[in-house]
């Protein structure tokens, strides 16, 4: 109820939700028309500093429901973490764990197989046959927090690629701009080591053909390693190690799915024309996708010089000049999709 209600607080970027709520509808429900779908957006704002989404809310079937930080939640430069979210709600909708856990319990039993000895001692009450690992449920008890790790790893992965395919370098851009250097809190289980998501991250945008941030891993920092028992240290160790035998699937699966929608990659030519516009401090029109919006507002954000012999106070103005445009721009943009569908 609480989220509800921040849903219509003025701090949150209103500008933003009708293409929000097209990309939702064009990934969840593909070659659905738009006026026949029935996907439904929740866009408000959440206490945690990071993007979260609920999942599996019986009452409200069809929606998508996308919190920003509520200290960012009018800031269009971290609407590709969306992506992210999105990815749970795909997920979901596909059932998609049944499809990472065949490989991701092989790979674990892998480890366990490679490892016996060590396994054997940590767990010495456990079956000692290894062919029945995976066939007797006695066997299955000391390993399975290991499979139930992987798939959590591989699902916030899965969303992650996503992300990135969707909004190509703008994502890595965001998360780093949200993430980076993020020293602070120990490792969590449910998610790769830091330093290899952001090496998958990057894995991923070169797989499908997006420029890399200069200098981008250098931007993070490993997390403290999570404080865990002996027996739970190789369980996690075997979960890490799923899950890199399955980056490659789940970076595939990723462009499959977005392969499968009516949703265009970034495109570099219509980056270039709406940042140029943005530095003349005009939005752009005729914008093709958000995703392109978002990539050129990035683009011109990290440019030092940015307006330097235009506003009075550039270290001070500029950036909420320039997020004010972005949410102009925006705006522009659904009002224009809007006639094109009338029309």
């Amino acid at each position: 109820m609480g989220f509800i209600r921040r849903s219509t607080n003025i701090r949150n970027a209103f500008e933003l939700f009708g293409p929000l709520l097209d990309i939702c509808g064009r990934v969840l429900e593909p070659g659905v028309d738009k006026a026949k779908r029935s996907t439904k957006l929740l866009l408000s704002s959440e206490w945690n500093y990071s993007p979260i989404t609920y999942h599996g809310i019986r009452d409200f079937p069809g929606f998508v429901l996308i919190g920003f930080p509520a200290s960012e939640s009018s800031n269009p430069l971290l609407v590709p973490l969306s992506g992210h979210e999105l990815g749970h709600a795909v997920c979901k909708k596909r059932n998609l764990e049944n499809d990472f856990r065949p490989s991701l319990q092989e790979e674990v039993l892998n480890y366990i197989k490679k490892n016996w000895d060590e396994y054997i001692s940590l767990f010495p009450k456990t079956v000692q046959d290894k062919s029945k690992l995976a066939k007797d449920q006695a066997a299955r008890d000391p390993w399975f927090r290991a499979l139930n790790w992987a798939e959590q790893q591989a699902k916030e992965s899965f969303c992650d690629f996503l992300g990135i395919r969707i909004y190509g370098t703008s994502f890595l851009q965001a998360f780093a701009y949200l993430s980076a250097p993020n020293v602070q809190s120990p490792r969590s289980e449910n998610y790769p080591d830091s330093m290899k998501r952001v090496q998958n991250l990057i894995k991923a945008a070169e797989s499908y053909g997006f420029d890399i941030p200069e200098g981008y891993e250098a931007l993070f920092r490993p997390r403290p390693p999570a404080q865990l028992a002996p027996i739970d240290g190789f369980r996690l160790r075997a979960a890490d190690e799923a899950l890199d035998h399955n980056v490659d699937k789940l970076i595939a699966k990723a462009d499959e799915i977005i392969t499968g929608t009516d949703t265009e990659k970034p495109d570099s030519k219509e980056i270039d024309r709406i940042a140029e516009k943005l530095r003349l401090m005009v939005p752009a029109q005729r914008c093709k996708s958000l995703p392109d919006i978002l990539n050129a507002a990035w683009r011109v954000y990290e440019e030092e010089d940015l307006w330097e012999s235009t506003i009075e106070e550039p270290g001070r103005q500029k950036d909420q000049i320039l997020k004010d445009l972005i949410l102009k721009n925006v705006e522009i943009f659904e009002v224009e999709q809007l006639l094109r569908q009338h029309q």
